[in-house]
């Protein structure tokens, strides 16, 4: 009698499972799962945009890897960068444009950690440690504890940047 009972409830839930699943295919047009077009959209454009560590990683390359011979420490980091941050962090001049300074300083980027975390839509933080080496430093490396904030307006950019620790070791 009790193995009856189990037969049957088992049979009895196997045909709601079954049901079920012929329900739910049936209200599927086609069988298929269907995407939204706007959706497979974003996601397409969302693949051209760098990430928020490609970004950083990029930012960092051209500020700490520099000859000032050439080219000044922010020359091109406006391309990750809002335009408030890039004009907080470019130096007013009292000479010309395009003049370099006398004293010639060479910038090697050695190392980067990254750590990122998301705090809204649109929005990410970002702890840097950079470990470069700066001409007239000798054999020693400077380490560099930078925050930053992004925001994502046309691919992600940087919008504030602030440097936590400056150490030369």
């Amino acid at each position: 009698m009790r193995r009856k009972k189990i037969v049957l409830m088992s049979i009895i839930v196997l045909s709601l499972l079954i049901f079920m699943a012929a329900a739910l295919f049936i209200s599927m047009p086609g069988g298929q799962v269907q995407e939204d077009d706007t959706e497979v959209q974003a996601e397409e454009r969302k693949e051209d945009e760098p990430t928020v560590e490609e970004t950083v990683r990029k930012f960092a390359e051209v500020l700490y890897t520099y000859d000032t011979s050439e080219r000044m420490f922010y020359e091109g980091a406006e391309e990750y960068m809002t335009q408030e941050a890039y004009e907080a962090i470019v130096p007013m001049s009292d000479g010309e444009d395009g003049e370099f300074p006398a004293n010639r300083m060479v910038s090697e980027l050695k190392e980067l950690t990254c750590y990122f975390r998301t705090i809204g839509q649109g929005r990410a933080e970002s702890i840097a440690v950079v470990w470069y080496r700066l001409s007239g430093s000798g054999n020693f490396g400077i380490r560099q504890i930078v925050e930053l904030s992004l925001v994502q307006e046309a691919g992600w950019k940087i919008d504030r940047c602030t440097v936590l620790d400056t150490m030369e070791q």
